[in-house]
């Protein structure tokens, strides 16, 4: 599990650094309820990403930074570990080769 959330963490970090110039200032906008389409439409950032980081576009948008991270978090999460429980499944489960015993072996005893 430990492994399937650090790949989670980064997966999530990598997939907010490249969305947030884009989409952090619109959905902290509908966070904060100011945001009107027909006053101020949706327009993508088409410059440098890195320019995006640097130019102190992260203090006015921490609430939808927070939010892409947050979401793409429980997604690759949830990913991560649908992926692992299959990997498990054809292991044999959680309790690996264990069965029930029928009447006949709970009388016979069991010396394992």
């Amino acid at each position: 599990m430990l492994e399937e959330l650090i790949a989670a963490l980064v997966a999530a970090a990598a997939t907010t650094l490249l969305v947030s110039p884009t989409l952090a200032e619109p959905i902290g906008a509908l966070i904060d309820g100011t945001y009107n389409i027909a006053a101020a439409p949706f327009h993508p950032v088409s410059g440098d990403i890195i320019a995006w980081w640097l130019s102190g576009g992260l203090a006015p948008s921490l609430p939808g930074i927070g939010t892409i991270f947050a979401v793409s978090l429980t997604c690759y999460l949830f990913a991560f570990l649908a992926k692992s429980g299959e990997q498990r499944a054809k292991d044999g489960g959680v309790l690996g080769a264990a069965r029930l015993k029928d009447a006949r072996e709970l009388r016979k005893g069991s010396f394992t």
